[in-house]
């Protein structure tokens, strides 16, 4: 895209709990399965609180929930992070104050989030002793339509690869070998290779 839509979907201030300046580039919803859901929107944000690098340069990530077994950390795709501090269905979390999802323990070491609007997602363990991270695999709408998501392994972990509806693919993300990632929206719309919007991101030292 250009500069001025590029500009349109940066957004940039400082947190008034931290006073910590913060920068997220959303990028343009994806409406899966003939738009009957579920729409997600993608969203790269930097915090100068975040030390990780998982492949975008450190303090940047992608709003993507997952859960730590290790810590019990749940961090969900709004934001917001919580302890778990029971099991099974419907686990309990103290700290948690106003009831808008619930985070279930399911068989074969996977995991669900419900939230209040009706989507779904489900997440599973990728990795293995202090590097075992659940990461969302699986996203429902209401109607029951799904869309997918995959990961590659990497030297900063599991990095989101696609996002795939029950139709084809929504979006890809390449890790480039020359420090540039591009980020490709309906990859392959008409069959011809053509995305209709790529977003390239550098990176420097």
């Amino acid at each position: 895209p250009n500069a001025f839509n590029f500009m349109s979907y940066l957004q940039n201030g400082v947190d008034p709990r931290t006073g910590q300046y913060t920068v997220s580039i959303n990028f343009p919803v994806l409406n899966a399965n003939n738009l009957r859901g579920p729409s997600f929107s993608l969203q790269l944000a930097f915090s100068p609180l975040n030390t990780l690098d998982t492949g975008f340069g450190k303090g940047w990530s992608l709003n993507l929930s997952q859960y730590i077994p290790s810590s019990k950390m749940l961090a969900l795709s709004t934001g917001e992070s919580f302890k778990v501090t029971g099991s099974g269905e419907n686990a309990a979390i103290k700290e948690r104050k106003i009831d808008s999802f619930h985070f279930s323990f399911l068989a074969n070491k996977t995991y669900r989030i419900v939230h209040k609007s009706g989507l779904v997602e489900e997440l599973k363990n990728y990795g293995s002793g202090d590097n075992l991270v659940a990461l969302t695999h699986t996203i429902y709408a209401a109607s029951g339509h799904a869309i997918y998501l995959e990961y590659d392994p990497s030297e900063f972990g599991r990095r989101l690869k696609s996002i795939r509806d029950e139709q084809g693919l929504l979006l890809e993300i390449d890790y480039a070998s020359d420090n540039s990632i591009k980020i490709d929206i309906a990859p392959d719309p008409d069959g011809v290779s053509n995305p209709r919007a790529r977003y390239e991101l550098g990176l420097t030292e």
